[in-house]
């Protein structure tokens, strides 16, 4: 249509300089004058029809190529071999975080996303992801098979998914790693933040899932896809796919599930954690998303090799159902945190936060009444755990955690506890949630630890 407008206007040119200047002399002044405004006012709407129409199919084609485009804000990761040293050397990309979603994708999520204000940082964003799905683009097609874990909001088919981590392989050695948290636009649950470790903070500004997934799909295509319980997975992929209008993925899947209940064939128990352990790999299933991907993958490279079943020793199957047990109690331990309020309470000290998988009472809080009346029954807090040694008593002098709050000591671990959870704070102090609860005679706190019962593992 641009051109029809176009070529009328050509015409037009033509007609004025050829025909009408002579064809004017025989018209009196105030005639000329009106013919040729018709005429130019012909001319020049021509024109702007045709200058219209050419910039809407401009901005038709562009649109239409960045959605063919991949955009993608990654906290990604690519391993190349060093040519000096045969060592790999990581690629670190930062991490962009633009707004991306918008309502109508993701009709329950609030108008915080909005796209048109932030067209110049969509331009910077799909420059930069152009450069990293390049780069992945290559060590996808290389390699042998990826290694897939995602982490959800949950386990049903009306949750998000806030992480995906992948390895990918090639000759039985890891050649790249994407890891890339996803924005669900909802608050997360205390269950899955326990769990995983990852807060709503975290998961603030990252990309949503209609950015991240059209990427991921294209870089996975074709692929042999490894996983613990892999269906979960690949379930989670496919529906949010069908709802983004994109083709399923029809991935070739290798279960390592399935290979460990033919292998280890009296095992009380096959999760990744227990597989782990029956394999002897140390590696710890910490439910993040790259860490559980990169441990299926060290467990698949043992097992591919394993022809017969092996019968696990009484040892084996003890340590097997220690983590079943554990696993369990995990689990009823998070369903109840999810149903009580355990926003914490006080400022988050500065260390490394140790893993919350129960609670350790503390002695000596009798004396520092006033500190935990501060936040009163019920309060979760942050505290610091500090090594020390018992004050008093038959272990006197023996090695243990302090617990500090807001900078004043409360109290400390009996012995045996300290003995346990001494390992879990690398250098002199480390940081803890704790809860404040009521006890017979006044208030008691009890710190989250780890299990020391893996460690021991």
């Amino acid at each position: 249509m641009s051109k029809f407008f176009s070529m009328v206007f050509r015409i037009l040119e033509f007609f004025w300089f050829m025909c009408l200047i002579p064809f004017f002399a025989t018209f009196n002044g105030a005639t000329s004058v009106i013919i040729i405004a018709v005429i130019l006012g012909l001319a020049l709407g021509c024109h702007s029809i045709a200058n219209n129409l050419n910039r809407r199919a401009k901005v038709s084609r562009n649109i239409k190529n960045r959605n063919s485009q991949i955009s993608i804000s990654s906290n990604v990761k690519a391993v190349d071999q060093s040519p000096a040293s045969g060592s790999p050397r990581i690629k670190s990309h930062k991490v962009l975080q633009p707004n991306m979603g918008n309502d109508a994708i993701f009709p329950y999520a609030s108008s915080a996303f909005q796209i048109d204000s932030q067209s110049k940082r969509e331009r910077d964003y799909s420059d930069y992801f152009q450069e990293t799905y390049l780069h992945f683009q290559t060590i996808a097609f290389k390699a042998d098979y990826i290694s897939l874990d995602l982490e959800t909001t949950g386990l049903h088919n009306s949750d998000r998914i806030i992480e995906i981590g992948a390895v990918f392989v090639f000759k039985g050695k890891v050649i790249g790693e994407f890891d890339q948290l996803v924005n669900p636009c909802l608050p997360l649950t205390a269950f899955i933040t326990q769990l995983t470790g990852i807060t709503d903070s975290a998961l603030d500004g990252q990309p949503t899932i209609d950015v991240v997934l059209p990427v991921f799909l294209r870089l996975i295509q074709g692929k042999t896809i490894l996983g613990h319980n892999i269906a979960f997975d690949m379930g989670f992929l496919s529906r949010e796919a069908v709802h983004f209008g994109l083709a399923s993925p029809r991935n070739q899947m290798i279960d390592t599930l399935e290979i460990s209940s033919k292998i280890f064939t009296n095992a009380p128990s096959h999760t990744l954690e227990a597989l782990l352990i029956h394999l002897g790999i140390s590696n710890k299933e910490d439910h993040r998303a790259c860490s559980d991907a990169r441990n299926t993958y060290l467990a698949y490279e043992q097992m591919k090799n394993m022809k017969q079943p092996i019968e696990l020793g009484e040892t084996e199957i003890h340590r097997s159902e220690i983590v079943k047990s554990d696993r369990t109690s995990s689990f009823f331990r998070l369903n109840y945190l999810n149903n009580i309020d355990t926003e914490m309470q006080n400022s988050q000290p500065e260390g490394v936060v140790l893993k919350a998988d129960g609670g350790i009472g503390v002695s000596g809080v009798e004396e520092h009444a006033k500190a935990l009346q501060k936040y009163g029954a019920g309060a979760w807090i942050w505290v610091v755990l500090k090594k020390g040694i018992v004050p008093k008593g038959k272990n006197q002098g023996v090695p243990t955690l302090w617990a500090i709050l807001d900078g004043e000591t409360i109290g400390y671990m009996t012995a045996l506890q300290g003995s346990r959870h001494l390992p879990f704070v690398k250098g002199t102090e480390a940081v803890c949630k704790a809860h404040i609860k009521e006890g017979k005679k006044h208030l008691e706190i009890r710190v989250e630890m780890p299990n020391w019962k893996s460690c021991a593992l």
